[in-house]
């Protein structure tokens, strides 16, 4: 992972954290922050098959392969109830794969950071976070998924 910086000022699109993935398709959990994992992980048959998936950042119009924040709940309540936690890895990706739980649509979600929270407005049907929290958003979202 290569930590130089490249962003500075007041740039809505700059990389808080200043450390990027460098490594391409290189395989870790901490690969692509911000991409689509889900969508990836399926085009080119490798890797796990994930049941959800996406990266939480600091600031809403973060690059692709800026690395987010790491050490956050991200937590995930079906429709029956059951509650779901995951913790961002240091990249601030988040995921679990196929078969780890099963998670009854719709589903509600929330950022968690001690006893702050930060809960998206409604219920969600769609798994892969990355389809519609991209730099500049999609399908209603702001943009990125953002710690509270």
């Amino acid at each position: 992972m290569d930590t130089s910086s490249s962003s500075g000022g007041s740039d809505p699109n700059a990389c808080v954290s200043d450390m990027w993935w460098t490594m391409g398709n290189e395989e870790s959990p901490d690969m692509r922050p911000g991409g689509d994992c889900i969508g990836c992980h399926a085009d080119e048959h490798e890797g796990p098959t994930f049941l959800v998936a996406g990266t939480v950042y600091s600031a809403p119009h973060e690059p692709d392969d800026c690395n987010g924040v790491g050490g956050l709940t991200v937590e995930l309540v079906g429709a029956d109830g059951a509650v779901h936690t995951l913790t961002t890895r240091s990249s601030g990706n988040f995921f679990a794969e196929v078969g780890e739980f099963e998670l009854m649509l719709p589903y509600t979600a929330a950022v968690v950071d001690g006893d702050q929270r930060r809960e998206m407005v409604g219920e969600q049907l769609i798994t892969n976070c990355a389809s519609c929290h991209t730099q500049q958003g999609l399908v209603m979202a702001p943009g990125r998924i953002i710690a509270p």
